[in-house]
């Protein structure tokens, strides 16, 4: 997927957490682009799992 400046994009995923995994949790998710200075973007899902 080639998205162009000033375009946008949604991103989703689905998680499990298994039995006594509950509490805080970071996802990072890595975006490559064609950016010399900086050809990696990273973003950061952060997340609580439990009652």
């Amino acid at each position: 997927m080639t998205i162009e400046p000033g375009e946008s994009s949604e991103i989703s995923f689905e998680t499990h957490m298994g039995t006594g995994m509950d509490g805080a949790h970071v996802f990072e998710i890595s975006v490559s682009s064609d950016d010399a200075v900086e050809p990696v973007q990273k973003l950061y899902v952060k997340a609580f799992f439990g009652p």
